[in-house]
Order: C-alpha cells, then sequence, then structure tokens
C-alpha cells in the first residue's frame, strides 16, 4: 500500500492541526499517513521501536500549517526527508511564516526564510495557504500556488441551522501576538460580550486548544456572564467542532483554525488576528474587512463587526460558501495530482463522500 510521512503537528490535542491530518487523511485513502517523529526523543524511541523499513519507502508529505520560513520546522523538515525517502516530496496549501511580524519567541526572519529556498526544491510543487504566503516565498525566488488551507475540505457531517442571536468565541494564540498582551484581547472581547449579552444575545466559547481554557474563563468572568448559561466547550475534535460552530449566528474567532473551520460551515467571523498568517487566510477567502488585529483592539471594534456580520448573515454566509468553494477545487485538483504521481487507486464515488465527510468508519 502506498504510503506518504506525513510531516505535522497532529495528535497532540490542536483543533487545527488535527483538522489538516483529518482533511488529508480523508482524501487520500487508502494510502497511508505514517507520522513521522518530530523531536529527538521521538526519533530515538522510533528509531528503536518503530517501523523503519515502511517510513523510508513513503513518501515525505508537508501538511499545512505554518511551517515554511520557521527554522524548527526545517530541522522536523529534514528529519523526515533523511527518514522517508521517496520523492519528489509533496506539500498541501502550507502557510509561510511572515518576516514582518516580530514575536518574543519568533521562529523565523527573512534569513531563516531564504534558507527554504534549497529546501523547497526537494518538492514536486509548492502550495501554499493564502496571496501573503506566496508574495513571501516569490520575495525568495520561489513560485508557489495559493491553494487554500487544507482544512477547508472538511465539512459538517449534517446540515445545521444557526441559532439565533448566538455567538461564538475562540481565544488562545501560540508563541505570542500583535501587541504581545493576550490580556488586552481578553478585557476587549469581554466588553463587546456585555453589550450583546445585554441585547439578549446567548454566548458559548470554543476551547480549541487545552492551553485556551484560562483566556475563555477570564472573559466570561470579565463580562459578568452567568456561568451556568454560558458554555465553555472542549473543541478539539474537528467534526465535533464544526457541528457546534455551525448553530452560531458569529464566530469571534482567535486561533485560526477556529476561524478556518467556521468558514467550512459557512459562518461569519470577527477574526482577531494575532499574526500574519490570520490576515493570510482571510484574504484567501475575501475577508480582510473582519479583521482586528490584537494590537489595534478595542470593544468596539469587536462588536460593530459582529452586529454588521449578523445584520447581513445570509448575504456573508453566501459569500464565504463561495470563496471556500473555489479553494475547495483547488485543493481537491491538487490531491488528484498527488494521488495521480503516487499511484493511489481512487476509492469509490460513495466512499470518498464518506471519508470527506467523516462518517463512521472513514
Amino acid at each position: 500500500m502506498t504510503a506518504f510521512g506525513y510531516v505535522g503537528w497532529a495528535g497532540r490535542q490542536n483543533l487545527g492541526d488535527d483538522a489538516i491530518f483529518e482533511a488529508l487523511r480523508a482524501r487520500l485513502e487508502p494510502a497511508e499517513l505514517v507520522e513521522v517523529p518530530l523531536y529527538p526523543g521521538e526519533v530515538a524511541s522510533f528509531m528503536v521501536h518503530g517501523d523503519r523499513a515502511r517510513l523510508r519507502h513513503a513518501r515525505p508529505l508537508l501538511g499545512g500549517g505554518t511551517v515554511i520560513g520557521r527554522w524548527t520546522w526545517r530541522v522536523h523538515l529534514r528529519t523526515a526527508l533523511l527518514l522517508a525517502r521517496t520523492r519528489p516530496a509533496v506539500m498541501i496549501g502550507a502557510g509561510v511564516e511572515d518576516p514582518e511580524f516580530a514575536g518574543l519567541h519568533s521562529f523565523g526572519s527573512e534569513r531563516e526564510l531564504r534558507r527554504w529556498r534549497g529546501l523547497l526544491g526537494d518538492f514536486d510543487r509548492v502550495t501554499v495557504r493564502g496571496p501573503r504566503s506566496q508574495q513571501l516565498l516569490a520575495g525568495i525566488g520561489v513560485r508557489a500556488e495559493v491553494v487554500g488551507d487544507p482544512a477547508l475540505l472538511l465539512e459538517p457531517s449534517a446540515a445545521v441551522d444557526s441559532d439565533p442571536d448566538t455567538v461564538g468565541v475562540a481565544l488562545g494564540f501560540g508563541d505570542d501576538l500583535w501587541g504581545h498582551s493576550q490580556d488586552a484581547v481578553v478585557r476587549s472581547v469581554a466588553g463587546a460580550l456585555r453589550e450583546l449579552a445585554a441585547r439578549g444575545w446567548s454566548i458559548r466559547f470554543f476551547v480549541v486548544n487545552p492551553e485556551d481554557r484560562d483566556s475563555a474563563e477570564r472573559c466570561a468572568a470579565q463580562a459578568g456572564l452567568d456561568p451556568a448559561r454560558t458554555p465553555i466547550l472542549p473543541a478539539v475534535v474537528p467534526y465535533d467542532y464544526l457541528r457546534e460552530v455551525a448553530r452560531c449566528t458569529v464566530l469571534i474567532g482567535q486561533r485560526l483554525h477556529a476561524v478556518v473551520l467556521a468558514a467550512c460551515a459557512s459562518v461569519p467571523a470577527v477574526m482577531l488576528e494575532y499574526q500574519p498568517k490570520c490576515h493570510d487566510f482571510m484574504a484567501s477567502i475575501d475577508r480582510t474587512d473582519w479583521l482586528v488585529r490584537t494590537d489595534r483592539i478595542d470593544a468596539a471594534a469587536v462588536l460593530d463587526r459582529v452586529l454588521a456580520a449578523e445584520a447581513s448573515r445570509d448575504v456573508q454566509s453566501h459569500q464565504i460558501e463561495q470563496s471556500v468553494g473555489e479553494l475547495r477545487s483547488r485543493l481537491a485538483s491538487e490531491l488528484t495530482h498527488v494521488r495521480e504521481m503516487a499511484g493511489v487507486e481512487t476509492p469509490s464515488a460513495s466512499r470518498r463522500i464518506d471519508a470527506a465527510r467523516g462518517a463512521p468508519g472513514s
């Protein structure tokens, strides 16, 4: 059976990374995705206990996420290219670290991005999440095509009607954020939620990474919300999150893939841009007017956009559906190319639909 050596951060309780893995796994069946060990301890354990022969004959697959231009992922990818030796390697909709962002724990720079130029030569094609990623690679002489974030391939398993005047909230960030203050984000969102609650809105929080629970709890407390009427839902399983976010009129989303999967369900989102990758994604679906950068955030900016999205919800949902549909077509075309190049057999139509929608047994 054909195998791909999957290079990604799946299986670590982060919604986005697991959503990307699930989207690609379903679309590449019956090929197997063998996860490549990332860290020295994992590599050492794999070399003793893992199926080295299976991975040796696998084709490296860089599975999205903001990885290109990060020195940590350059190390991970070099390890993967040594362990999985079938060439060329492939990627689907990767993100590029923007050197413009100077975080307290930054993993990228202009010099680091240039170091990726030779490494990307091992790939059949370079495909990226959005237009900023494409522009950054053009700056180092690498041609890339925008195909969208691979998690966009996921769809709700069943139609769900949204509840009226319901806002979802998904706070949290990774290594750092514009403005370096999550307290300012929590305070501003709490101010917007306080006003929405006064207008009779229902509010539900999504915790898409366990680290984010603190932000949700602090925000709910600062907004003065009734704990008995304000659910804080674990949401690290992609299809569970898709089902629940589809019930929202609008999402206030900070974590990137909380917004990506909201788009899969055609739910308008006010995105709190904590790093440039958020702008990159929103530009890919023509939604940059719905961004609020975290170093310029205040309650009024968040509230105004939530109310504007609610007022034109049907129009917004239709626009999102159209934009996502176009990217899904590009992603599907790229995956067809990967399947053909790797010699992966095509499953039956019914099996393909079930897998794409996360049906039991897929």
